[in-house]
């Protein structure tokens, strides 16, 4: 085989890796997780009750998605769990959950959680399904001030 034809070779085999690699990525293996949180709470969707006497409550802005985590158990059990790790990359932040099934089937199931407000002033929970063994929270950019993306995958 001649140096072009060993060249050529090589490079088809990188190519066919990309290509491999590329559609192994799109199947799913990690797939955003369908309770995945809202971006945003709408003005209207925010409803105080009752407030001090003689003052009225409206909310001018929709709470955006600030961060996102995981409970074991219902929300009034405040049981947050730590991320098994968290990786800084670039000027975002990757945190990774690992899921036993005991847990998941005990004190109620897994929660997601995900706050809304600059410091998480409203919390939106949901139980996810017992069968997910694994779920990251994903920060786009996590700078002061930075308009915060967070996307949540599970497997």
């Amino acid at each position: 085989m001649s140096g072009h034809q060993a060249w050529t070779a090589q490079r088809s085999r990188c190519v066919l890796f990309i290509c491999v690699f590329l559609l192994h990525s799109s199947t799913g293996r990690t797939t955003p997780l369908f309770e995945a949180c809202p971006r945003q709470i709408d003005e209207s969707e925010i409803k105080l009750i009752s407030g001090p006497v003689g003052w009225q409550a409206y909310n001018p802005n929709p709470l955006l998605l600030r961060a996102a985590g995981f409970m074991g158990g219902a929300p009034p059990s405040k049981i947050d769990l730590t991320p098994d790790s968290s990786e800084k990359h670039g000027q975002g932040l990757v945190s990774t959950w690992t899921f036993e099934r005991s847990v998941a089937a005990n004190a109620g199931g897994l929660w997601l959680t995900c706050a809304y407000g600059n410091r998480g002033e409203l919390t939106l929970s949901r139980k996810i399904s017992p069968s997910i063994v694994e779920c990251s929270v994903i920060y786009a950019d996590m700078r002061d001030g930075a308009d915060r993306k967070v996307r949540v995958t599970c497997r």
